[in-house]
């Protein structure tokens, strides 16, 4: 709910990397990687009824503005 209602101006996606997810019931896991990111990414394009690559423009200039990532050119 909070990602449907959140404004796409609004929102950042990471990575938990590196951690490794466990299964309490069976023990099975798997190790999060960078590349996992993009499952982040189709939730959101989902969410918000936009494509990947609109998202992802999105996104990707939220986090320059967010860590001043864009002041030095």
């Amino acid at each position: 709910d909070a990602m449907a209602a959140a404004p796409m101006e609004r929102i950042l996606i990471e990575t938990d990397c590196p951690v490794f997810y466990k299964n309490r019931e069976t023990g099975a896991g798997f190790k999060a990687e960078p590349k996992d990111v993009f499952f982040t990414l189709d939730a959101v394009s989902l969410l918000k009824d936009i494509d990947k690559g609109s998202a992802a423009e999105r996104l990707n200039k939220n986090t320059e503005t967010f860590f001043r990532l864009n002041r030095f050119s």
